[in-house]
């Protein structure tokens, strides 16, 4: 089995515990990560930062997640760039608008970290 490499990764999360939680695991795992509270500060932020992923919180003042991704998706710089959605919300339903909003893929919080070692090998 190839052993999963390390990316670039911003998460956008306006909960500052689940930002702190979400970076600390991430960075254990041997990925660069930076984090920002909303999705006004991740667009200013992505003029000097190039992440590979972006894990976007749904649920947020100001922006959703959901503006967000539709946003990015129209920068050149970030076509390559792979999208997930985090949320406490699991049906169908919200995996589809997730989908159609442009994210790649829909991850229900509290995110598992097998789920996550699975990401990064598919990415690999």
């Amino acid at each position: 089995m190839v052993e999963p490499r390390n990316f670039r990764i911003l998460i956008v999360e306006d909960q500052r515990p689940l930002r702190i939680v979400m970076t600390r695991l991430l960075q254990k795992m041997g990925h660069e990560v930076q984090a920002v509270a909303g999705g006004a500060e991740a667009i200013k932020f992505l003029d000097t930062y190039h992440p590979e992923l972006i894990f976007s919180d749904i649920s947020m003042p100001e922006m959703t997640g959901y503006e967000l991704v539709r946003q990015l998706r129209q920068r050149d710089d970030l076509e390559n760039t792979y999208f997930v959605a985090m949320t406490g919300l699991g049906q169908q339903s919200d995996h589809d608008q997730a989908i159609q909003s442009g994210f790649n893929e829909h991850m229900v919080k509290p995110i598992d970290i097998n789920r996550l070692q699975e990401l990064f090998g598919r990415l690999s």
